[in-house]
């Protein structure tokens, strides 16, 4: 568990949790492409795109709504 996880606890995971190791897989992959930056995860690399793209508080409206948990 991350430290992150481990201040904020389990029930702050949302979504399809990635291990360390999926994550550093990731990170060496672009770094073997010479790619001075990556996202992990498709959800991550939507909010990322968008929030270069649209005003500062629309795109923390939509990062916020993609993370927070659903009630089902």
């Amino acid at each position: 568990m991350t430290v992150p996880f481990q201040v904020a606890g389990e029930e702050a995971s949302v979504g399809n949790r990635r291990s360390p190791d999926d994550v550093v897989d990731t990170t060496l992959k672009a770094l073997a492409r010479k790619r001075p930056s990556v996202v992990h995860g498709r959800r991550n690399a939507v909010v990322a795109t968008i929030a270069t793209r649209l005003p500062e508080r629309v795109a923390i409206t939509v990062a916020e709504r993609s993370v927070r948990p659903t009630d089902h």
